[in-house]
């Protein structure tokens, strides 16, 4: 897999772990909601398992409680199980709902009460559960402050597509940086015709001078042989130099490109070797690379033919 394969793939696992945590605290807030209300033991009075119509004329089962409880000295009475815990189709999820109620406590089958008759009845004289209640309203209160709707899947997914993401972005990160500090600084060739080897590595900024120097002056050289005005390479390859730099980055060039005629005559003539004289001309004209004094040795060579 490609680097930015990796980086595009990391990215949306932890976009889709971040939403997954999001989702997971939308479905629990209804809980979250009730994280303040205070736990009481309340005594149970009755317990009861009635069949009852739900939603659509479907037949099913509704639990039928009657617990005690005391705040603030004054005495409640509530029937609350839990969220969403009013009706079911299946009669064994209703029992499971009221078996905290009934726990020790023998059931009795019969037809005591209800609206179409009990499925079974309970009477559990002394049992006591503990119920939760809000402080704001006493008369608000349920067995079980859990939301059966809300399942810890969304965390644990977002949890686990969070972790891969931000693993698979540090590792992105990592082959990135590892690549751009494996990758040579100097970017400019020149003409490859010559044979020429990128320039040692240097500063950011030092680089960027000797490149816009090394272009100007090859630039230079290509408009000599009817090629585009050298200005305007500039402009295009380093937006954002001024036109003074510009000015004296072309002047610069222009200086070496005259002097390296002079330069050429005499390691022509066998006054100074051709090493010597592209070591006189780095020291007298610094900036350029070394390819590039050796191109204008080079270039001076071929006018002075």
């Amino acid at each position: 897999m490609s680097n930015t394969t990796l980086l595009i793939v990391s990215g949306a696992l932890a976009a889709a772990g971040l939403a997954s945590l999001g989702a997971d605290r939308a479905v629990h807030s209804r809980e979250r909601s009730m994280d303040r209300w205070v736990a009481v033991t309340a005594e149970v009075l009755s317990v009861a398992i009635d069949r009852r119509t739900g939603p659509g004329g479907r037949p099913g089962f509704a639990p039928v409680v009657d617990y005690r409880f005391e705040a603030g000295g004054t005495q409640y009475r509530g029937e609350r199980l839990g969220l969403e815990r009013d009706w079911s189709e299946s009669q064994d999820e209703v029992r499971r709902w009221v078996e905290p109620l009934l726990e020790g406590v023998p059931s009795q089958p019969g037809q005591a009460g209800g609206l179409f008759g009990a499925v079974f009845a309970a009477l559990p004289v002394g049992k006591t559960v503990t119920v939760y209640y809000d402080p704001a309203d006493p008369a608000r209160s349920t067995v079980s402050r859990r939301d059966p709707a809300a399942t810890s899947l969304f965390k644990w997914l977002g949890l686990a597509a969070l972790l891969l993401g931000m693993a698979g972005i540090i590792a992105g990160a990592v082959r990135l940086l590892s690549a751009m500090a494996a990758r040579p600084r100097a970017t400019w060739v020149g003409d490859p015709t010559r044979g020429e080897q990128p320039a040692r590595p240097q500063g950011r900024s030092a680089l960027a001078a000797q490149l816009a120097l090394d272009m100007a002056f090859d630039a230079m050289v290509r408009f000599a042989r009817g090629g585009p005005d050298p200005r305007t390479l500039l402009q295009e390859r380093f937006p954002s130099l001024s036109p003074g730099q510009i000015d004296e980055t072309l002047g610069k060039a222009k200086v070496l490109e005259s002097i390296c005629y002079g330069t050429a005559a005499r390691v022509r003539s066998e006054m100074v070797t051709a090493d010597a004289a592209v070591a006189e001309m780095a020291a007298s004209y610094p900036g350029f690379s070394d390819q590039t004094y050796r191109a204008a040795l080079a270039w001076g060579l071929q006018q002075c033919r």
